[in-house]
Formats: structure tokens, C-alpha cells, sequence
């Protein structure tokens, strides 16, 4: 129960940072939560929120940026 909580929390966040920051590169979100999360959780969580349509991932001339879709997050 701890991990799912954990996990629905760290995709919150996520989701949050890039709602607020439209176009936030993958960089700028692995140095947002790599004190608190390994590398393969952000990874994982950031899959996921893409799987299920909640964040678009979009390349650009330098980095590929992140972006809500605007579908919310089903819990």
C-alpha cells in the first residue's frame, strides 16, 4: 500500500511539474527527482503517464519535452 502510494505520488508530481512547465525537457524532469527517485522509477512513472495518454513527449532541435494532454489521471 506504502509503494502504490509512493508511486501515485511521484506520477502526481511529475504531472504537476510538467502541467506548470509546458515543455519541460527529460532532462530538467531527472534533475527535479533524482535526489528522491532512481533513474528507473522516473523512467517507469514517466512510461506509464505516456502509456496512458496523460503526457506527450515531443522532440525538438535539442532535447525531447514533455507535455500534458490535458486527459487527467485516473488513479
Amino acid at each position: 500500500m506504502r509503494e502504490r502510494l509512493r508511486r501515485i505520488n511521484l506520477q502526481r508530481q511529475m504531472l504537476t511539474l510538467i502541467t506548470s512547465k509546458p515543455g519541460c525537457t527529460l532532462q530538467e524532469l531527472f534533475e527535479t527527482y533524482s535526489e528522491s527517485h532512481r533513474s528507473w522509477e522516473i523512467r517507469y512513472h514517466l512510461q506509464w503517464l505516456v502509456r496512458h495518454g496523460v503526457v506527450a513527449l515531443r522532440p525538438g532541435p535539442r532535447a525531447i519535452h514533455c507535455y500534458p494532454t490535458g486527459k487527467r489521471l485516473a488513479c
